[in-house]
């Protein structure tokens, strides 16, 4: 009985984990970790070459690239202010669009935790019923433990990597608009 509770409690712990990285994941993939450095380049060149700069630099299909074509394509228009305008907008898209990616399962690592630690309990408080016997215990209550602090790091690791990536995410959008029109929607 005590093997097969162990390996509910192996099964779950790994399951939590999983539930965990997969937000840690979503962050990592939201946008490209050198987003800051690419900001500090664009920085250096004049106002009017740092978006086509950016969808230069940018890999296919990434945030970064992503900005720089909707930018690009509302820059196009013939009234300026509409194109302003379009463009503040198109940023504001942009914005709401990571702080989505960035916050959907920021829950997640937290629930994970709970359910490895509280799975855990249960199934030591079945062990000890059935065997009456703490020996049987010590095992699951290590598993529990164990998982749930791997959940609590993948999930501080998460929240850092969020951190970082909006810090980032304003810096790109502050160099690609300039001082004269913050976004409205920043993420800090």
């Amino acid at each position: 009985m005590s093997a097969a509770l162990i390996a509910v409690a192996l099964v779950i712990a790994a399951a939590c984990a999983a539930l965990a990285w997969a937000q840690l994941r979503r962050v990592l993939r939201s946008a490209s970790p050198d987003i800051r450095a690419l900001a500090t380049t664009l920085k250096r060149l004049p106002p009017h070459a740092r978006v086509e700069e950016l969808a230069r630099r940018a890999e296919a299909g990434s945030f970064e690239h992503r900005l720089a074509q909707n930018l690009l394509e509302e820059a196009r228009g013939d009234d300026k202010s509409q194109a302003e305008k379009a463009r503040i907008a198109a940023v504001n898209d942009a914005l709401a669009d990571i702080d989505h990616t960035l916050s959907a399962g920021a829950a997640w690592p937290g629930v994970a935790v709970r359910v490895c630690a509280r799975s855990s309990l249960l199934l030591a408080v079945i062990a000890f019923v059935v065997e009456r016997s703490a020996s049987s215990i010590l095992p699951l209550l290590l598993i529990g433990g164990a998982g749930s602090f791997a959940c609590i790091a993948i999930g501080r690791r998460s929240q850092r990597e969020a951190r970082e990536r909006r810090e980032a995410v304003d810096a790109l959008v502050s160099v690609l608009l300039g001082p004269s029109d913050p976004p409205s929607g920043s993420l800090t």
